[in-house]
Order: structure tokens, then C-alpha cells, then sequence
């Protein structure tokens, strides 16, 4: 139902139309898609555009035709939530608890990286944005004990974006494919509805223990903060008619027009109120209800660029495939992060930009040592395992890996060199997985199968065991990269042989 909803909403402007040289044409290209008919309808202009290309050959706009037609059609599909009938297979359910247990295998460091991305608000939104933003440790620890937000401000982001709900939201096992779609659990089996729950749990600890929720919610709500209070910063200072304090780019950016810049400017310094150094917006009052909708939906489209995270019907079609998804598994975010934090900034071009690569690169790095001290704790080989991994060339990868503006360049690069047969350069990535595209997190763990196996065979037949072993076979473990149990199994097995020739 909130897919159909969200389709009629679906509003695109016409670029011909204003509304005093040129009021004849319709203001809307497009003004909600209410059926299936309607869908048609569009599929059908679409193809009679390529049909009027009289310069291609007829089998050629054929061909674009139903390739644009096609691709509508699985937009329109996703988002009204109609499920892959794949997914419900045998061989696709088994895929997604393959892709579920991997996370819980080795996303368990994941928090780390989102530390370092949360520290980015600074410099997208300005420091005084950034600490307005920021809601003063006192005030956390007398709302923790009343269970109450005393705040003006913080009452209402929590009503604007559910702040702090996800943890009730996952105390529900919500089985969902990998598209977000709600699987049918009464048409699958008791083995895998079972193992759908054990696997629920186990992907829960890991987003809980890794921080990955806690951080990652209280960044974006931050993030959303932030933002608010640089659009009442610049209201403040811009008059009618003059925008000022916030580049009109980025408000283009977020869907905000000029003119509805303007008009939210307008609102805010007629109903904001200042409290404990930050503006509520006290958006309920606003009289122009437009204007307020435009806000929210500016404030969580920015939030959601700020601290990354996918759009519906940013990636391609190809990703919602199988192998797509065992490739690219966890990788998404970087797929989206190319036109997200890339482009879109290349295209700002602004201080707030560049400032934003840096401090991602920076931040990353510093992640990265840390994460690589406590991989280093309880080793035999401590010191020649910090040589090697806190080197220069690490160090650098490891920034340039963790940039949010290098995208899959990292993963491109290493996935020709281990076609070559070299080794890869940007193994610094907080799951210990390799960042070529076929060293995704499926292909890990079949990898790590037989090695696994090799190992505990030679124990049988008296070829001892050794640290690599050991390790090979904690691969298979959930949890087996989390900050505790790293340090504890370098302990249980440094009185091993680190190799065989080390015997």
C-alpha cells in the first residue's frame, strides 16, 4: 500500500512550463502514477519517443523501447513492493541466508568505519552547524533517566524521523528479501523458517555489538540536526529575494528550488524559536504546509547523503539479480557512493566538498590503525604484523579505500591485479575480506570451506596445525571479527606454529 501511495506522489516538473511566459504547457511532466493503466501509459509515450528516431534503424528503436519500457516496469514493480518470484525459491532463500550469515560472519567491525563517516558532519554542514547540532552530553543523560525529551528541538526531529525507533523495530523478527521485500513465510518451509530466525538473531547481535546501530542512528540524527540548524543559520542572515549562508547547489541538491528555498527561509524566521543554542523549526505552526513537507523531505534526503546510505532505485537493475547480489554483496554502498558523494560533489565543487573527501580519508585512516592495534592484541607476531599492516602504503590504501568519494575505484583496481596474479592493494577494509569483485563475502566463505577443512584433515592424519589454520577454520565462525573475540582467539592460539615451515 505505501508503495502505491508513493507512486502517486511521484511529481516531475515540466522545464517548459512558467507560470507567466509560458503557463500553456503543463506544469507537470508527470503527476502521479495511480495504476497499473497509468504505468502503460508512460511505457507507451516512452516508446513511441524512440519510434520517432527515424535516423536509427527500426530493429534498434525496437530494442530501446522495450529496454527503457522494461526498466519502468521493474521500477514500478519494486517500489509497490511486488516480490522477485526467485527469491522465493529454494536456491534463492538459501542465497539470502548464505548473504545474512556473512554478515554476521564479518560485518562485526563495521561501527568502526561508521565512527569515522559520522565525523563528517563538521565539514558538510560548517562547525557552528555541526555543534548546534550536536545535543550536549548533560542533556543525553537527564533524558536517558526521565525516558522524556525535554528539548524543543529534540521532540521534534524524533517526531520527524523516528529517531531511536529501530531498536524496538528489530525486537520483531521482520523477515524482509533482499530488495527490503516481506517474504511469505507461510509458503516456505519449517527448515527455513527456522533457520531464517537463528540467522535473525545472529545479524541483530552483529549490528548491535559491532555499534553499527547505535552509531550509525545517532549520526544520521545528528547529520539531520546539522542541517537544520545551517538552513536556520541562513535564513537568519539571507533577506527576500537573496539567498545567503547556504549555496543554492546543495539546496538544488536536496529538492529544494529557489523559490521553495525562499519560501522555507520565510517560515523559519517566522515560527522558529531559539532554545539551548539551536532553532526548532516548531513546524507545525508553519501556514505553509508545502514549504514544511519540502523541509522534511530536504532534511532526510540530506541526512541519508551526509551518512551514506542507498536510495530505492539507485542501483541497477543487474544488482536485484542473484549473481549480482553475491557479487556486490556490502559493496552497494560504494556503488551508490560514486554518485552520491562523487559526482554530486564534483559537481558542487565547493570547499564543504572537498573538506568532506579529505576529512573521510583522514578519519578512515585513523580507523584503520586503530582497528589494526586491536587485530595486533594477543598475537605471537605482534610486531611484524604492525610493520606490515600500519606501513605507509597501508596507511595510504586504507585512506583511499575508506575516501567516500573512491567509490569502487579500489575494488576496480585490486580486481585487475588479482586477475593478474598479484596481490591486492586494498585489503585494509574492516570485514578482512578482499576488495576484488570476486572476493565478495559468498566466494569468502566457499573459499574458506576447504581450507578450513585441509586443516582439521592434517590434524587427523598428523600433519599438526598451525596458526593459519586456526584462523582459516575461525572464517566460518559468526562473530569471529568482533573487537572482544579477536584478541581472545590471537591468545588460544599463539602457542601455535604461525606456519608449516615455522614447525
Amino acid at each position: 500500500m505505501s508503495g502505491n501511495i508513493t507512486m502517486s506522489m511521484v511529481r516531475i516538473e515540466n522545464p517548459l512550463y512558467h507560470a507567466i511566459d509560458n503557463p500553456e504547457v503543463p506544469r507537470y511532466l508527470i503527476d502521479g502514477i495511480h495504476s497499473q493503466s497509468a504505468m502503460d501509459k508512460l511505457k507507451d509515450e516512452r516508446r513511441a519517443v524512440w519510434h520517432a528516431k527515424k535516423e536509427l534503424p527500426h530493429d534498434k528503436r525496437k530494442a530501446y523501447a522495450e529496454r527503457d519500457a522494461k526498466q519502468m516496469q521493474f521500477m514500478y514493480d519494486k517500489v509497490r513492493g511486488v516480490p522477485d518470484e526467485f527469491n522465493s525459491t529454494t536456491a534463492g532463500r538459501s542465497l539470502r541466508l548464505a548473504q545474512s550469515f556473512n554478515f554476521a560472519r564479518v560485518m562485526n567491525m563495521v561501527g568502526v568505519s561508521a565512527v569515522a563517516e559520522g565525523m563528517t558532519v563538521f565539514t558538510q554542514f560548517g562547525l557552528k552547524a555541526a555543534l548546534q547540532g550536536m545535543p550536549a552530553f548533560k542533556a543525553m543523560l537527564r533524558d536517558a533517566k526521565t525516558e522524556m525529551l525535554k528539548n524543543e528541538h529534540a521532540r521534534e526531529m524524533e517526531a520527524l524521523f523516528a529517531t531511536g525507533s529501530q531498536h524496538y523495530m528489530d525486537a520483531f523478527k521482520n523477515f524482509a528479501d533482499a530488495d527490503g521485500l516481506t517474504i511469505s513465510r507461510s509458503a516456505g518451509s519449517k527448515f527455513f523458517n527456522k533457520a531464517d530466525e537463528v540467522v535473525h538473531t545472529m545479524t541483530n547481535i552483529t549490528s548491535k555489538w559491532s555499534g553499527l546501530k547505535a552509531v550509525d542512528g545517532y549520526s544520521r540524527m545528528w547529520a539531520a540536526s546539522a542541517q537544520l540548524q545551517q538552513i536556520a543559520n541562513a535564513a537568519a542572515k539571507s533577506k527576500a529575494g537573496k539567498i545567503t549562508g547556504v549555496k543554492r547547489e546543495r539546496m538544488r541538491s536536496l529538492g529544494l528550488s529557489d523559490d521553495m528555498t525562499e519560501r522555507v527561509f520565510s517560515q523559519v524566521r517566522k515560527h522558529g524559536t531559539k532554545e539551548s543554542g539551536s532553532t526548532a523549526m516548531n513546524r507545525e505552526k508553519w501556514s505553509d504546509r508545502e514549504a514544511a513537507a519540502a523541509l522534511r523531505l530536504a532534511t532526510w534526503r540530506s541526512s541519508r547523503l551526509a551518512i551514506q546510505e542507498n536510495f530505492i532505485g539507485q542501483g541497477a537493475p543487474w544488482l536485484s539479480h542473484w549473481m549480482g547480489r553475491v557479487i556486490f554483496q556490502f559493496r552497494g554502498f560504494m556503488l551508490g557512493a560514486h554518485s552520491a558523494q562523487f559526482l554530486r560533489n564534483l559537481h558542487i565543487r565547493d570547499f564543504a566538498g572537498f573538506a568532506t573527501w579529505m576529512a573521510s580519508a583522514v578519519t578512515g585512516g585513523l580507523s584503520y590503525a586503530a582497528m589494526t592495534h586491536l587485530q595486533a592484541t594477543g598475537r605471537s607476531d605482534r610486531e611484524k604484523f604492525l610493520k606490515e599492516r600500519l606501513s605507509m602504503e597501508k596507511l595510504g590504501a586504507a585512506m583511499f579505500q575508506s575516501a567516500s568519494w573512491s567509490s569502487i575505484m579500489p575494488n576496480m583496481f585490486d580486481t585487475a591485479l588479482v586477475a593478474a596474479g598479484r596481490k591486492s592493494v586494498f585489503d585494509t577494509g574492516t570485514s578482512g575480506t578482499g576488495s576484488a569483485f570476486f572476493q565478495s563475502p559468498t566466494l569468502d566463505l566457499l573459499d574458506a570451506i576447504p581450507k578450513a577443512a585441509g586443516g582439521v584433515s592434517r590434524v587427523v592424519t598428523g600433519g599438526g596445525y598451525t596458526q593459519a589454520d586456526a584462523r582459516n577454520l575461525a572464517r566460518l565462525i559468526p562473530f569471529q571479527n568482533m573487537a572482544p573475540t579477536i584478541p581472545l582467539l590471537n591468545a588460544l592460539i599463539s602457542g601455535l606454529p604461525e606456519s608449516r615451515g615455522n614447525r
